[in-house]
């Protein structure tokens, strides 16, 4: 979680996108101007080497000499910066909804305020971002070394706090109870728990302090259990464009934004 200093300085940044200076918006102009240039460069010059292909025979039987000239072009206007795209630029400072295919290969759905973007990468601000963590116990008690994120994302640092705790197993008819209680701050989604090979799929968002129990056949004394869950954390976030797509603005209106930053 963020302290209140880390808080206070993502809302001052968020503030500064949502109200540009002058001069950030001068910025702007100039670096969509040169965008735009280079857009139209990257047409003439294609405009321009056609014919130079279609008319030199040895271009129809090489593949390789036509492969020579693109690459060119690609080199030619390399130095020039990154392509301008007018609903991404209109969208920045704004809240919005992107569809990603994440660390452990599922789309899901985040929203953010978009930062900036380039031809590679969109960054995006304030991202409630989904972690999946496993956590081990031996009977009531968490092993060492656990919880652990159950995939690794680069940036994101974790904290090894408990966030589950087992609050009591009972045995009784040929059947284990496990009730699971959320000790965090925030909310949990427990996703299944497992007892050697026994496996019940829970699949419940727990609030702090809520306890749910799950029930597996047998009687087993002192258990090692193994929970899968999910946990979401504030984030700054810069994904590849090649798995991000946005697909248009966040839930709540930008007045609301306006109304959040203004009082900054």
């Amino acid at each position: 979680m963020l302290t209140e200093e880390e808080r206070k300085h993502i809302w001052k940044e968020l503030r500064k996108l949502y109200h540009p200076s002058i001069l950030s918006r001068l910025k702007r102009k100039i670096y969509n101007a040169l965008a735009y240039i280079k857009d139209r460069l990257s047409t003439t010059v294609t405009t321009a080497t056609a014919p130079l292909t279609a008319t030199i025979p040895i271009a129809s039987t090489m593949p390789e000499f036509k492969k020579a000239i693109e690459d060119a072009q690609k080199k030619a206007l390399a130095g020039l910066g990154s392509l301008y795209d007018p609903l991404l630029e209109n969208s920045i400072g704004r809240l919005v909804a992107v569809k990603v295919k994440d660390v452990d290969g599922e789309e899901k759905m985040y929203q953010g305020i978009l930062r900036e973007y380039s031809n590679n990468y969109i960054s995006v601000y304030d991202v409630d971002y989904r972690l999946q963590v496993k956590a081990l116990y031996q009977g009531t008690e968490i092993l060492e070394g656990y919880p652990m994120p159950i995939y690794k994302a680069y940036g994101v640092v974790f904290g090894y706090k408990k966030h589950v705790k087992i609050e009591s197993i009972v045995t009784s008819n040929g059947k284990t109870s496990i009730t699971f209680k959320n000790i965090s701050g925030s909310i949990v989604k427990l996703e299944k728990a497992k007892i050697n090979s026994l496996e019940s799929s829970i699949s419940t968002l727990l609030k702090p302090e809520q306890s749910i129990s799950v029930t597996f056949e047998g009687e087993i004394k002192n258990p090692i259990i193994e929970l899968e869950y999910e946990i979401s954390r504030e984030a700054d976030i810069i994904w590849p464009r090649s798995k991000v797509k946005v697909i248009g603005l966040g839930d709540y209106p930008p007045t609301i934004l306006e109304a959040i930053l203004t009082t900054i």
